[in-house]
């Protein structure tokens, strides 16, 4: 397996994390206001001559420069102050607070895992999370820290025209704090329940005049109300922001994570006995009881990633904004799983025994995610219209490579008649007893290969009524090597595949006044599915329809809100293969309609 190293020379600085925004200013000089319903830019960095403070930052990528309040979408923003408040030490307790926004199945503890109105993506892998603009979700980089967070975005709706290549409930788009031009610093400790201490801290300096840093992350560690191993992870994000002129600023953040945690999937619920009749019977076991090995040990999760900005304003209306971003993970380890399919099951043909049969895997995953982007952005009138445009393209290449041995236990008939099915006790379990050596399984290159053009027009054709148009055209290469040691008897390539789609949209918004907005929007959607079926054939894409209808108001300053009534339709779902344990099924539709009131 390929490694990431720098873990020594960065543990010294993990303990760095947490302080909130400032704006450089003296007895004499203020700093420069900025509109808080505007931020189409990161949180802003000061530099202060004698004369002047001027503001320096970089813009955030398919946002342009129209305001919230104006966008026909729902969004929702958590600022550093919320999260502060709240208490969040992770991403996946900040979207607790986002309506419309729930937990899936996070493997084990492994990845973060949340559905947008009620469409989670594709569950063999962590959520499409953005940040600052980057795909920095589909990789084995463990749950993600908040200790560099400035804010979170959930961007609700049909809003495929721009992002591309995503769900349609929404995106989730995390904003990293950027270094400040004064020196400011901070440094949290806490601890809790079930041995959990962190350590946060973060500090920022200007080095001159024109070139701000700052280093920031969080040390974690904790035991849990379960009976497994502890748990370690720290963050490391050090960043620079060079304001070169003027005209031209250059931003660079480093990330690093290293954690090592058990792979846990939780207690279970026993089955009735056959014949039997009523549901499962929860709280049979303790809560507390762990049903894997201890002689697995720690799975270790690693991530390193680069992400590069340059801006150039060429006027107060017009600005240039290319991108370049690198993240490679790797997770590595062993588990001990509850086997799932009802006939290699004991527990459920003898639950009479209470003996739990499991497989046995050992689990080596890395990803290289390379995204490269440019997008023009600004504002021009033709006649009484007035145009706010946004133009650009990015190229997405990503590889997934999976490597898995696994033990699996033999039909339960058999187990009942001696055979070994690696099980434990359920209710006096026994732990280390003849683990089973796991044969090869998977060993398979998965790589992706995508690019897109965007374009959106949002037009002032009055004060009160804007008019917003896009579309996105997207080309997918998708493609799968399957490697001496595959399941898949047939070793090679898949074929050479290519899918092609456009996605429109269209949202149309109405302000009667500062209170109240009204507001609709339509979309339509692409994101390519990962993996393949048992047969090792490349999944379809999923294709989305989406409706929206809303309102946003604001009745007293401080409070804002917006209630929202949306209509999903997606095509070329994952499910579950239902011959084929551990397999997915692109087929049929889902559907999602709710009401959203935040």
């Amino acid at each position: 397996m390929s490694r990431i190293y720098g873990r020594e020379m960065l543990a010294g600085v993990a303990a760095l994390a947490l302080a909130p925004a400032a704006y450089a200013q003296d007895a004499t000089v203020q700093p420069v206001a900025v509109e808080q319903d505007k931020p189409a830019e990161a949180p802003k960095a000061e530099t202060k001559t004698s004369d002047e403070v001027v503001v320096t930052g970089i813009r955030q990528q398919y946002r342009g420069d129209v305001p919230l309040r104006e966008l026909p979408q729902n969004i929702s923003v958590m600022s550093e102050k919320l999260l502060e408040t709240a208490g969040v030490t992770q991403l996946d307790s900040a979207l607790d607070l986002a309506s419309g926004v729930t937990r899936q199945n996070n493997f084990g503890g492994i990845w973060d895992a949340f559905a947008v109105r009620g469409f989670a993506g594709d569950e063999n892998l962590p959520s499409g999370v953005l940040v600052n603009g980057f795909n920095a979700g589909r990789g084995f980089g463990g749950p993600r820290d908040a200790s560099n967070i400035e804010r979170i975005e959930v961007l609700k709706g049909p809003n495929s025209a721009l992002f591309g290549r995503g769900e349609p409930g929404g995106t989730v788009n995390v904003i990293t704090k950027k270094p400040e031009f004064r020196p400011e610093g901070s440094f949290t400790l806490s601890a809790g329940s079930f041995g959990t201490r962190r350590i946060e801290g973060d500090y920022t300096t200007p080095l001159t005049s024109a070139i701000a840093v700052r280093v920031n992350g969080a040390y974690n560690h904790s035991d849990n109300f379960r009976d497994i191993l502890d748990t370690d992870r720290y963050t490391i994000t050090p960043s620079i922001l060079a304001k070169i002129t003027d005209s031209d600023t250059l931003s660079y953040e480093l990330e690093y994570i290293h954690m090592k945690t058990p792979f846990d999937r939780g207690v279970i619920a026993v089955p009735q006995a056959p014949g039997a009749t009523g549901p499962v019977k929860l709280g049979e076991v303790p809560r507390e009881r762990f049903f894997g090995e201890y002689a697995d040990g720690r799975n270790e999760i690693e991530a390193f990633g680069h992400q590069v900005q340059y801006q150039h304003k060429f006027n107060k209306d017009w600005n240039i904004l290319f991108g370049f971003g690198k993240r490679d993970t790797s997770f590595e380890g062993w588990s001990s799983d509850p086997e799932i399919t009802p006939g290699r099951q004991l527990l459920y043909r003898r639950p009479d025994l209470g003996r739990l049969s499991r497989q046995r895997r050992h689990r080596d995953y890395n990803t290289k995610n390379i995204v490269v982007r440019g997008e023009i952005s600004g504002e021009l009138a033709t006649g009484p219209l007035r145009h706010h445009v946004l133009v650009g393209a990015d190229y997405d290449k990503l590889d997934i490579d999976q490597i898995q041995m696994r033990f699996r236990p033999p039909s339960a008939a058999l187990q009942e008649a001696g055979a070994f099915g690696n099980t434990i006790n359920i209710y006096d379990p026994t732990y280390g007893v003849k683990l089973p050596t796991p044969g090869n399984f998977r060993n398979m290159l998965e790589k992706q290969r995508g690019w897109g053009i965007y374009v959106q027009d949002q037009i002032d054709i009055t004060d009160s009524l804007k008019l917003r148009l896009g579309g996105r055209y997207d080309e997918f290469r998708p493609e799968a090597v399957f490697r001496p040691g595959d399941f898949n008897v047939a070793v090679g390539r898949t074929p050479k595949t290519k899918f092609t789609k456009f996605s429109p949209q269209a949202g149309l918004s109405y302000k009667f006044s500062d209170a109240l907005s009204l507001y609709g929007a339509y979309g339509r959607g692409f994101r390519p599915n990962s993996g393949t079926n048992v047969a090792s054939e490349l999944f379809e894409p999923e294709t989305t329809r989406s409706y929206e209808v809303g309102a946003k108001f604001s009745p007293f300053s401080g409070l804002d809100g917006t209630i929202a009534v949306f209509d999903i339709k997606k095509n070329n779902v994952l499910t579950a293969d239902p011959n084929n344990a551990g397999f997915s099924l692109a087929l049929g539709q889902a559907k999602s309609r709710g009401v959203e009131f935040d």
